[in-house]
């Protein structure tokens, strides 16, 4: 279940929040002149969301590749007490990237798959373990840690693979302890995100152009997949049959039943009630249309002097803006008009080149 959401805001908000004006711990352990940053973005969001999630200090976070750093894993032990697992891609300040995958590779030449190497060091009083992981022939995971045993762990992992025929094969390889834990904590996230995006799938049936809305929707899909994850955790048997997208109709069935009622109709309705029809909207003379002749002119150009007739209906219109647009081989112009209670007001004209 999700328990902590932080919408990202445009960067001067984002910058407000909090944790994002604080000093970069580990660069001040450094003690580099002029060489002081604010924390990193990742790393005030994992503190923001590790401490309105409410995990209690000793606890254990853990994510993907955006939040993995060696900054992230020191200040959320520091400043939280929470131990952390992160993967890392990106992020590799003070992280020994390189030398890991050198030493695998010389260790492991032929083959890595299976084999992990690991480096431990100590910032802030805090340890730090670097791993490497082959999981693959030529596919390797690096992690960041500040807690687990590094040893071979009973829950081994399935790897697929082809042969040299092509023929999809399947072996059973070995992984760390540490590893084995985080492997299947990490997926919880896609399984929730999975369930809102694509079964769920609530912007898809309300599309729309306005980010709050987006925004609500994205709160709303994300309550009924928590309620429904809870549902199912609290009683299995009874609800492991049923999808999220037939929960979240046993949650709207009863609004189908109350129909909204409206205190003040609008004025269209209660005309149509008491005469039975509409009736068009007319000015003092009882016309509901109005001719408009205007001559164009151009001082630049030698243009055919003629007069453009053309209606604009006085309905049910309270403000409306017609464009008007005439082409010719020497020039072209552009007459915009308002309308404006039924009165005519020129805009703008204009005339360029073709």
């Amino acid at each position: 279940m999700l328990t902590s959401v932080d919408p990202v805001d445009n960067s001067e908000q984002q910058h407000m929040k909090k944790y994002s004006k604080q000093w970069d711990k580990v660069q001040l352990n450094l003690k580099k002149e002029n060489n002081y940053q604010r924390i990193p973005a990742h790393v005030a969001e994992s503190l923001r969301q590790v401490e309105n999630s409410g995990v209690e200090k000793g606890g254990w976070t853990g994510g993907d590749a955006w939040f993995g750093s060696v900054s992230c894993a020191v200040h959320l032990k520091t400043m939280l007490g929470v131990h952390s697992t992160f993967v890392v891609k990106n992020n590799t300040w003070l992280f020994p990237k390189r030398a890991l995958a050198a030493v695998l590779k010389a260790r492991y030449p032929g083959n890595p798959q299976g084999h992990w190497v690991v480096m431990t060091t100590t910032i802030l009083d805090v340890k730090l373990s670097a791993i490497v992981y082959a999981w693959s022939k030529d596919r390797w995971s690096y992690f960041i840690t500040t807690m687990g045993d590094t040893n071979v762990s009973n829950d081994t992992y399935e790897a697929h693979y082809e042969d040299i025929w092509g023929v999809p094969r399947s072996k059973m390889i070995l992984r760390p302890e540490v590893l084995a834990f985080v492997y299947a904590l990490l997926p919880k996230v896609d399984t929730h995100n999975l369930l809102r995006q694509h079964q769920l799938a609530l912007e898809s049936c309300w599309p729309t152009k306005c980010p709050w809305t987006k925004l609500v929707i994205a709160l709303v899909g994300m309550a009924v997949v928590d309620l429904y994850l809870l549902y199912l955790y609290n009683d299995p048997e009874k609800w492991q049959t049923v999808n999220v997208k037939t929960f979240s109709d046993i949650l709207a069935r009863d609004l189908n039943e109350k129909l909204r009622v409206r205190r003040l109709p609008p004025l269209a309705i209660c005309i149509l009630k008491s005469n039975g029809r509409l009736k068009r909207i007319t000015n003092r003379d009882g016309e509901t249309t109005k001719n408009i002749a205007y001559l164009p002119r151009d001082r630049y150009f030698k243009v055919e002097k003629r007069v453009l007739l053309f209606k604009i209906n006085v309905g049910v219109v309270a403000c409306m803006e017609t464009k008007l647009t005439r082409e010719r081989k020497d020039c072209s112009y552009q007459l915009v008009l308002r309308v404006v209670q039924n009165s005519i007001v020129f805009t703008h004209y204009t005339s360029k080149l073709p």
